[in-house]
């Protein structure tokens, strides 16, 4: 299914139990990343949760609205996060058959409820979630917005969230996720000397939030891909002041530009290595329109060291990057990457190691393209290891030979672990079974003994 905005989407959890409305009035500056960060730490995730009366501005506040399996995969409209692969493996096929469905455009959009005609970004609920946060320049952040840009050549759409720290009534830094499409576009307009047109979306329909924390070499573009997650097209406007698209069912759409070579200093900005990205040098964004909702609701995420929301975003982007794995590699069953490590890009890869040609040779196919591209630790094990970390652990610490098994790359900063062999010394394997006969007298036992 597609929802109609993030506003849908919330109603839809409050009414299964999963939202969580707070009233009394909580402060942007680290309380409220306090109080996420106790509930996202809960073995379930928690509740999403909905303020409705933050210090300093007249909006409402949505965080850890994907911070559990449960609402990642209602978000993306299915039972599971498992069913995601499936549902990737689809969108693959016709994808080789078919291009993407366009967006369609509509004319009254939603997100132009209201235009305000003097706008001030620090209205808006901007966090600090750790006592350094932003201190170079004293402002907050938007930490869960939609940054929508378009190369200036071709006009390829981008939507990828980025960081953006309000520094004025008028004016933010965006922190380009270094690599990402949005920042090749600040430079093909450096380069070019022209000012860049750019919006700032905050809110929009869930699968949209997600497409634009999650990328594939191969794949449309975000809106495209979100309106393939939805198995409807997009629904996109014009903004007032560009020729941009942005999502038509967002709760805020903050349109501005940037100038080439116009700097500030960003940051500093907790970060969930559990270290700070030290303050830098960021492009100065300049608003030129805001237009919202009537009830506009913003959304946000916290960041630090897991367990937070961010790890099930993460994990329903592992389940989908397997069926493209698979679909260049063959041999791959399966696909794991720990929590606790997710954004280091650790793996463990599941193969079935009598189809695969050679394990090293996979590990830096693995690290050229895709999701592991460059990945700090790929571990390699056989098809009937568990596909948990201790058992990967346990199969490269007992099985491995490192001077044969250990792969690194050319520049020594990746490693590899082949774990799918067998010591070189003389040893059997354990059976895989003690026997039926002993499973089943143990199991029988097992009941009348209430063990």
């Amino acid at each position: 299914m597609a929802w109609k905005g993030l506003g849908e989407f919330l109603a839809a959890l409050e009414e299964q139990g999963e939202l969580r409305r707070v009233a009394v009035l909580v402060d942007p500056d680290r309380e409220i990343a306090e109080i996420i960060g106790r509930i996202s730490g809960a073995p379930d995730g928690g509740k999403g949760i909905l303020f409705t009366s933050v210090r300093g501005s007249c909006y409402p506040l949505a965080a850890n609205i994907f911070g559990s399996p449960r609402r990642m995969a209602l978000a993306l409209g299915v039972d599971s996060l498992e069913a995601l692969s499936p549902r990737m493996a689809e969108i693959l096929n016709r994808l080789d058959n078919f291009p993407a469905p366009p967006p369609v455009m509509i004319a009254a959009p939603p997100c132009r409820e209201v235009s305000d005609p003097s706008p001030d970004l620090t209205t808006l609920p901007l966090l600090r979630g750790w006592p350094g946060d932003g201190s170079c320049s004293g402002g907050g952040y938007l930490t869960l917005p939609l940054v929508c840009t378009a190369d200036p050549l071709t006009g390829a759409m981008n939507c990828g969230i980025y960081r953006v720290q309000v520094i004025a009534s008028d004016r933010a830094l965006v922190g380009w996720r270094p690599g990402s499409d949005g920042q090749r576009h600040y430079r093909q307009f450096q380069k070019l000397q022209r000012r860049m047109p750019a919006a700032i979306v905050l809110g929009g329909p869930p699968e949209l939030i997600f497409a634009a924390s999650f990328s594939l070499p191969g794949l449309p573009d975000e809106f495209s891909f979100a309106g393939l997650l939805g198995s409807e097209p997009m629904e996109m406007a014009t903004c007032l002041t560009s020729d941009l698209l942005v999502p038509a069912w967002a709760e805020v759409i903050i349109e501005g530009y940037l100038e080439p070579g116009e700097m500030a200093e960003e940051g500093p900005f907790g970060n969930h290595t559990g270290f700070y990205v030290p303050e830098r040098q960021a492009p100065l964004f300049r608003v030129t329109a805001l237009t919202r909702r009537l009830n506009p609701i913003i959304p946000a995420t916290i960041v630090g060291p897991p367990p937070q929301e961010d790890c099930w975003l993460a994990k329903a982007a592992e389940r989908l990057m397997l069926p493209w794995l698979q679909k260049r590699h063959p041999c791959i069953v399966d696909l794991f990457m720990p929590l606790e490590t997710i954004f280091h890009r650790a793996a463990i890869v599941v193969v079935k190691s009598d189809q695969c040609r050679s394990v090293p040779e996979l590990i830096r196919l693995l690290w050229g393209v895709g999701p592991l591209r460059r990945a700090k630790v790929i571990v390699v094990v056989d098809a009937h290891t568990p596909i948990v970390p201790a058992m990967a652990w346990w199969r490269s610490i007992n099985c491995c030979d490192w001077g044969r098994d250990l792969i690194v790359s050319d520049d020594g900063l990746l490693l590899g672990i082949d774990a799918t062999r067998k010591p070189d010394d003389p040893r059997e394997p354990l059976e895989e079974s003690r026997g039926e006969e002993i499973s089943a007298s143990v199991t029988q036992r097992w009941k009348e003994y209430g063990l």
